[in-house]
């Protein structure tokens, strides 16, 4: 039997009846598995061919259970092979915990990403909330003059936040490309087969970048509406 990439790799369309040489041994197909992983999640599934080979051969016995019943067949299985094979240990797995390590693994690489980028935001809002800072004392004279002059809450929290809004929208224009370009490169070569990278991936990310912006910035644009004017106009 082989898989289906094998069967791809010769350019077989039927592959029932196929001759195969292998070790100077010619075998026919009489059946085409479907493509399975039977190595490392990583690696590209690889032509393979699945003949009976001689008895010294044989390194695994793979048994599929009832599910709950994994310990009292490992169980059975131990007191079986003792007495058919009792100079030779039992050794024993179970697959689903081969899988649990993979992932166990690949979460490892997750977590890896999102503590990198939770720093990076709070760097970021840290950068932001200095920016903020600045700009609004350095414009405290001209608003609290506004404010005087009748500006309402929203005129003047819609110029504090503007510049800022757009320095965010010019960055999120700018890392777009440059973002997509290198998520796809890691990717490629951490996994073979993966998920694409969709809109709604950028869309989330810009969105949760504009919230905590705003955020940020919301406490320097509260202390300036919350200013009197007046004791900032006698001070200057």
């Amino acid at each position: 039997m082989i898989n289906e990439v094998f069967a791809r790799t010769r350019g077989w369309i039927e592959s029932l009846g196929q001759t195969i040489r292998f070790e100077d041994t010619v075998y026919t197909v009489v059946g085409v598995v479907e493509d399975f992983h039977y190595r490392d999640f990583e690696d590209p599934i690889m032509p393979a061919l699945f003949r009976l080979g001689d008895e010294s051969e044989f390194q695994y016995l793979t048994l599929r259970v009832n599910t709950g019943a994994g310990v009292e067949s490992a169980l059975a299985l131990k007191n079986t092979w003792e007495r058919l094979v009792p100079g030779t240990p039992f050794e024993y797995f179970f697959q689903n915990e081969v899988f649990e390590q993979f992932f166990q693994e690949s979460g490892g690489i997750t977590r890896v990403f999102t503590f990198v980028a939770i720093i990076a935001l709070l760097i970021s809002c840290l950068g932001l909330f200095g920016l903020a800072s600045q700009n609004i004392a350095s414009r405290l004279k001209e608003i609290s003059i506004r404010k005087v002059l009748g500006a309402s809450v929203p005129h003047i929290t819609l110029m504090a936040n503007r510049r800022f809004l757009l320095l965010l929208s010019i960055g999120a224009v700018v890392a777009t490309p440059l973002s997509y370009l290198i998520m796809n490169t890691l990717l490629d070569d951490i996994y073979t087969y993966r998920m694409s990278i969709g809109p709604s991936s950028f869309i989330f990310a810009y969105v949760l970048v504009f919230i905590t912006a705003s955020l940020t910035i919301a406490t320097q644009v509260y202390k300036l509406i919350s200013t009197n004017p007046v004791e900032v106009l006698r001070n200057e």
